[in-house]
């Protein structure tokens, strides 16, 4: 007969314990009851905002970002996003701690939502970042969870690459874990989302989860996710790996050690050419400066830049325009590929590279992304 629509009952006991000590490292417990197993992370975010938002309503997001997230807020719930500045709000700050939020930038973000008439209902975390792949540090998840309870608003932690953290000097803080960590539980007002296609490479098998402590939230998640449930097999045999605690701990210790060494020659490689290299802590990617190769400081420089990858070296990086980025001249490489394939890659990057001009110092500051000083931000993906 049909199944509970949230998941087999032994596939999300061992989601659970899987979550309590790979991504929280046993601080807060996960339980299956409050688990809601779904077709990847895109329904059970799609399900999510139709939950807790509506048509009016704006989701607040730290730029920059995975821009699928749009269609995540916009599809069926209609909401819309609204970016949070980060370099911009802070330019004195160096370092990948430019990226993080911050209060001004949260606040100022909120002010805009609210001058275009729209509601500040949600605000959206990807912690680990996507497209930066650092872990915000525990003094950032604190304020973000404050700025949210201040506002009455609820808090969104995308952790899809919760268990895929490579770094060795990386901190990672869950949202679960810094409930722990103050003694409290996540309330009716904070959301967890993961998936397994990223830290275990299957995203084929479309098999996302959200964890709620909201009743109301998983009732409606529930009566949803009867459209996009994962099939009963894929379920059985999920259970039984993940009951498999010796091959997770090998699984995961040889991706994220391999993942950390494939990083270190992206580094190699590139930053002899003039790329600065953002330090990755987590996922299959990293955040690539290649501003010293733009013709000018524009973003129809860097356009022309990413159509210069593909047509000239045969290579596709990400730009930072699709990934509504604050600057020109940013592109995310992803590395978790096959080591020819790579090997390949960053050659072809490094002889394109080797001409090209060099630009010491360049301008720290945001743009508004329409007609800001960079010039018109690009409108297609």
């Amino acid at each position: 007969y049909y199944q509970e629509t949230e998941g087999y009952p032994a596939f999300r006991a061992a989601i659970a314990e899987f979550l309590t000590k790979y991504v929280n490292k046993g601080s807060y417990t996960f339980t299956p009851d409050k688990i809601v197993a779904g077709a990847g992370c895109n329904a059970m975010l799609d399900n999510l905002f139709c939950c807790i938002s509506e048509p009016g309503d704006a989701v607040l997001l730290p730029r920059p970002y995975y821009a699928v997230f749009e269609f995540d807020v916009q599809c069926k719930a209609g909401s819309t996003i609204v970016g949070v500045e980060t370099v911009g709000v802070q330019p004195e700050v160096k370092g990948v701690e430019r990226y993080y939020p911050t209060l001004k930038g949260l606040e100022k973000a909120r002010d805009s939502a609210l001058q275009q008439g729209l509601n500040p209902k949600v605000l959206l975390i990807c912690q680990p970042n996507n497209p930066i792949s650092v872990c915000y540090p525990k003094h950032v998840m604190e304020l973000v969870w404050e700025f949210a309870e201040k506002h009455g608003m609820h808090l969104v932690s995308d952790e899809i690459y919760g268990a895929g953290i490579h770094a060795k000097q990386a901190d990672f803080w869950s949202i679960s874990r810094l409930a722990a960590d103050k003694g409290r539980t996540l309330g009716d007002y904070v959301h967890v989302i993961y998936a397994l296609s990223k830290d275990f490479a299957s995203s084929g098998l479309r098999c996302g989860m959200m964890y709620s402590e909201n009743q109301q939230v998983l009732k409606s998640m529930r009566k949803l996710n009867d459209l996009c449930q994962i099939s009963s097999h894929t379920q059985w045999g999920l259970s039984r790996v993940f009951s498999d605690t010796e091959w997770i701990e090998d699984f995961l210790s040889k991706a994220n050690s391999r993942l950390n060494d494939r990083f270190k020659l992206v580094k190699k490689s590139l930053e002899p050419e003039g790329v600065k290299v953002i330090e990755a802590e987590a996922g299959l990617f990293c955040w690539l400066d290649c501003r010293s190769w733009l013709e000018e400081n524009t973003w129809d420089a860097e356009k022309k830049l990413y159509q210069q990858f593909f047509d000239e070296a045969k290579v596709l990086l990400t730009p930072g325009y699709s990934m509504r980025t604050e600057q020109p001249g940013y592109f995310r490489c992803c590395f978790a590929t096959h080591e020819e394939v790579f090997n390949e890659g960053m050659k072809r990057l490094k002889d394109f590279g080797a001409d090209k001009l060099r630009i010491e110092e360049l301008e720290e500051e945001s743009d508004d992304w329409q007609t800001g000083k960079y010039g018109k931000f690009p409108t297609t993906t």
